[in-house]
């Protein structure tokens, strides 16, 4: 649900990143710039997710610097790329993280569910404990509304995590880690609220909150959140959670402002993307 706008917002924290190498605190930090080359920044992502305990393989690489070096995207090069990750699974048929490529072909290039969750659910089952994996994985459970498994799943992404998350370095790693962690929260959230077990649904939504203000991906994946808690609270005529989250919304955009005070990126950048949820929460709360 959450991933292409989280693939962007995860390489926005890597673009305007600038970070340098700390030998005496042992601390992985980054110089990935917008002139950063495909390659540079494939070596960098590769090397924060070592840390994070997954093994990039080489089949990948030639995947990940073809994805990321295209701007938009055509019949021509869309067949280009599935060619290339079938050429890479016949190498390596029982890879994880070629499957989780070969799924984001089939949700977002071809809008084919049934394809999309069947690479998923093999590729979790080859690799669950890759990371990233797992919290795409929980974009699945989400839309088969499968909250047994998403506990599963979401245990097995924060207790790796927790440490790097509670580390108290300021590096890129910690920013990769928490928007991980932030993505699979959000899920969490959106998952329960459908599933109108909103105690839960809250609970997960004050974690998120917990996640320290200086991580960007706190108040991306709190507007997506609490958009659709927002939304499935009107849906159901929930006044009192419609005014909790419209409340909820207008707070965290003005810790956003403090955090990114203007001229800001990441603040253009949110109000890019949810500058529909900001308005519709401010007109709720002036109406009602």
């Amino acid at each position: 649900m959450f991933k292409k706008c989280f693939l962007i917002l995860a390489m926005v924290l890597l673009l305007y990143s600038h970070c340098l190498a700390d030998e005496e605190s042992g601390v992985l930090k980054y110089d990935v710039t917008e002139d950063t080359s495909v390659e540079d920044r494939f070596e960098s992502y590769a090397e924060l997710m070592t840390c994070l305990g997954v093994e990039i393989e080489e089949e990948e690489i030639p995947l990940y610097h073809y994805y990321q070096s295209k701007d938009w995207w055509d019949d021509a090069s869309e067949e280009e790329y599935l060619t290339m990750i079938q050429k890479s699974l016949k190498a390596k048929p029982n890879s994880g993280r070629l499957l989780m490529y070969l799924g984001d072909y089939y949700h977002y290039l071809k809008k084919n569910k049934e394809e999309w969750v069947r690479c998923y659910q093999k590729a979790y089952q080859l690799q669950p404990s890759d990371i990233e994996i797992a919290s795409d994985y929980l974009t699945v459970c989400n839309e088969l509304n499968d909250e047994e498994t998403a506990m599963i799943v979401f245990r097995g992404i924060k207790e790796p995590l927790a440490p790097i998350l509670h580390s108290s370095e300021e590096s890129i790693l910690i920013n990769k880690a928490a928007s991980l962690y932030a993505g699979a929260l959000s899920e969490m959230v959106v998952l329960f609220s459908r599933c109108h077990d909103f105690s839960l649904a809250d609970a997960y939504l004050d974690e998120l909150f917990s996640i320290p203000t200086t991580v960007f991906s706190r108040y991306a994946c709190g507007f997506e959140a609490l958009g659709y808690y927002f939304d499935l609270s009107e849906q159901i005529s929930d006044q009192e959670r419609v005014k909790f989250c419209a409340e909820m919304i207008l707070t965290l955009y003005n810790e956003a402002e403090l955090a990114y005070p203007e001229p800001s990126n990441d603040l253009f950048l949110l109000n890019f993307i949810y500058g529909h949820v900001l308005s519709r929460a401010e007109e709720y709360i002036n109406t009602h």
